[in-house]
């Protein structure tokens, strides 16, 4: 559950924060009024902790306020102020307690307990599912009388899925729910708390797994009259469906070597107009995007080969192709053209049967089965539209108000010797380490996505050319001092490079300035600095 803490004495809110922790409640804390009235709009939360006396907004006016919208959020105010017309005019204003300064400690946790279940009065003071129970009074959970050694994380996941047994619960919705403002998971934490939950909840020996996944969606609590017992093969699939998920395999494999052919069918069509002298912007553009996607995709699929040729492409487009290269370039495109029909001839890759990507599938029906290789081929096929989209529209703001735009390129190389199938899981996690720190370090409102190809591009909204280069210097600097050890304690050596471009200096479209960033990034690789 999550708890909004608005109380600007930090002797007080320090240990209140701990125990509310302990007891596996997420705080969001503010010491100011305005600032927690802000919140209390923008997030939604089980309980208000409330100090009466703030600066710009005081307890007694944030819930008259906040009744007046229609928010019957639960409110409990804590004050100094002990007298009996304090607290009449506290309840009156529409808060649900109140707690007089100094208070104990247990008590208040014991009237936080008491407000959470007279909000939700049809809430059982068990929750139970099959085999497995958790109470909340005192955290604690068991299956067969055993008791499960969770992580908090890990029981705040449980408790909520099992307190709301019919929604389903989205990534962002789960970061929402269990995590605080100050420390946002990347989405791939989510996955990995989820995973390590139910190989507890199984080796606890729990009756099947409460956690359903839905397809594009999220996870919810599965029914528990829906499990069945099931025979697995020595894979831990059942054996009623993995023909099925082999069958889907196949399918969406043919589908993306369809994709992988028509991108470079795309810059074999240009190549052809080079030579005949008609390749158009148009046509230019689109081979230069499709080269991009190619370089990350054939990488994924084991093409490293492919992926350096369509990078090589790519350079030549942004830069525009000299007569000089026209030769040269149509050689590249042969060569990829030969790399992506090696890669037509093989089975699908390894990676459809990673482990990490059928526990993420945990219902094997034959509609999860489909689930399980779509869910793996989205992650696979890169996707840039959303991204793109939200970068022409904060761009579009910026020309509107005439503000000023940054667009950041960050990329991350390795060691020739690191890429090979030994390193990738180390290379995924220094990625996923780069992601994370990126989401701590710029505003929500900034775009911030990974492009593949270990590239990662940032669009700032009004932010100016200086400011984004001191964030982004600041970044490096921190991506350099911090040590990023493998699991294995070996050390994962890598360099990161930067370029930024502005609008309007450096163009007035996202192409331009896209081109900008990626020739600053590559005099910045060029002269060995960032």
């Amino acid at each position: 559950m999550r708890i909004l803490l608005v109380e600007d004495d930090r002797l007080i809110a320090t240990p209140l924060i701990e125990a509310l922790n302990d007891q596996h409640y997420v705080v969001d804390h503010t010491i100011d009024g305005l600032k927690g009235w802000g919140l209390a709009e923008s997030f939604s939360y089980d309980l208000i902790l409330l100090d009466v006396l703030l600066p710009h907004l005081d307890g007694i006016s944030f819930c008259q306020r906040l009744r007046s919208q229609g928010n019957q959020t639960l409110i409990l105010l804590l004050t100094a102020q002990d007298t009996t017309t304090k607290k009449v005019q506290g309840l009156d204003a529409g808060a649900d307690d109140y707690v007089v300064k100094p208070f104990d400690l247990q008590e208040l946790l014991a009237r936080i307990r008491a407000l959470l279940r007279r909000g939700g009065s049809t809430l059982p003071p068990l929750l139970t599912w099959g085999n497995l129970n958790l109470d909340p009074s005192t955290c604690e959970v068991t299956c067969e009388s055993q008791q499960l050694r969770l992580t908090p994380k890990e029981y705040s996941l449980l408790e909520l899925l099992l307190r709301n047994p019919q929604r389903v619960y989205s990534s962002s919705a789960l970061i929402d729910h269990l995590w605080s403002l100050e420390t946002p998971p990347a989405e791939e934490t989510i996955r990995s708390h989820v995973k390590g939950l139910r190989h507890k909840l199984k080796t606890a020996g729990v009756a099947g797994d409460p956690i359903e996944t839905v397809y594009g969606i999220g996870y919810r609590l599965r029914k528990a009259e829906r499990l069945k017992p099931q025979t697995a093969d020595r894979k831990g699939l059942p054996k009623s469906s993995a023909a099925q998920v082999e069958a889907e395999v196949d399918e969406i494999w043919r589908d993306i070597r369809d994709q992988l052919n028509q991108r470079a069918i795309a810059i074999e069509q240009a190549s052809l107009a080079l030579q005949n002298n008609q390749l158009g912007p148009v046509l230019r553009l689109s081979a230069e995007q499709n080269a991009h996607k190619l370089s990350g995709s054939l990488g994924m699929f084991g093409s490293e080969q492919g992926s350096r040729l369509a990078q090589k492409i790519e350079t030549l487009l942004t830069s525009d192709v000299q007569p000089s290269q026209i030769h040269t370039f149509c050689q590249l495109v042969q060569a990829l053209r030969q790399e992506v029909q090696i890669l037509n001839a093989k089975q699908p890759p390894e990676l459809l049967a990673d482990d990490d990507v059928l526990d993420a599938q945990p219902s094997f029906s034959n509609a999860a089965a489909s689930s399980i290789v779509r869910n793996f081929a989205e992650l696979c096929v890169a996707n840039r539209a959303q991204s793109l989209q939200d970068l022409d529209e904060s761009l579009a703001l910026a020309k509107q108000e005439a503000r000023s735009f940054s667009l950041a390129i960050l990329n991350l190389e390795s060691p020739q010797q690191t890429l090979d199938h030994q390193h990738s899981q180390i290379k995924n996690q220094v990625i996923h380490h780069c992601g994370e720190l990126l989401r701590t370090r710029f505003r929500a409102t900034d775009v911030i996505d990974y492009w593949g190809d270990e590239t990662f591009v940032i669009g700032m909204g009004n932010t100016s050319h200086s400011i984004a280069t001191k964030r982004m210097t600041d970044v490096l600097k921190v991506l350099h001092e911090q040590a990023l050890i493998s699991a294995s304690s070996h050390s994962f050596e890598v360099a990161f490079s930067a370029g930024i471009a502005g609008y309007p200096q450096d163009g007035a479209d996202l192409q331009a300035l896209y081109r900008s960033a990626t020739q600053a990034l590559e005099q910045a690789k060029a002269e060995g600095s960032d």
